[in-house]
């Protein structure tokens, strides 16, 4: 029996994580057979959704322990297939992540250390980034 996945986009503060992860979520909200379960949407996102039979959790925090623990332990007893966060490249948010390694596949992504201060740009290597994240979770969908 394959076994769960979760990806976690990691990267040093600042990078475009956030922003990369919120442009996942927003191409998924489009796609036609999703169905949002629970959703909260502030500065970060955390939602859980139903798309080909998957049950797929997001949330875009992830520079703290303390509010990610809390959200992937919630998207575990919910019984998400998919798992996608964010991360740190170290410290307390692996540690969360890596809490869960026994029920689910670990894909780590990294994100480019590379910060555009031109806006435009900055959103052309988070979409860049977007897009590598969609592959990895429409592979997972059709295991």
């Amino acid at each position: 029996m394959d076994m769960d996945t979760l990806i976690a986009l990691f990267g040093p503060s600042s990078c475009g994580k956030t922003q990369s992860i919120k442009m996942v979520y927003n191409k998924f909200i489009k796609s036609k057979g999703v169905k949002i379960i629970e959703e909260e949407i502030r500065n970060d996102i955390c939602t859980i959704f139903s798309y080909k039979e998957k049950k797929i959790g997001i949330t875009s925090q992830g520079d703290n322990k303390g509010l990610l623990e809390p959200k992937l332990e919630k998207f575990r007893k919910e019984g998400c297939n998919i798992i996608l966060c964010a991360s740190r490249t170290r410290g307390g948010t692996c540690d969360a992540i890596y809490k869960l390694q026994n029920e689910y596949e670990i894909n780590w992504v990294k994100k480019s250390e590379y910060f555009s201060k031109n806006k435009e740009e900055q959103i052309l290597l988070n979409e860049r980034t977007a897009n590598i994240l969609l592959r990895v979770i429409m592979k997972a969908i059709s295991k």
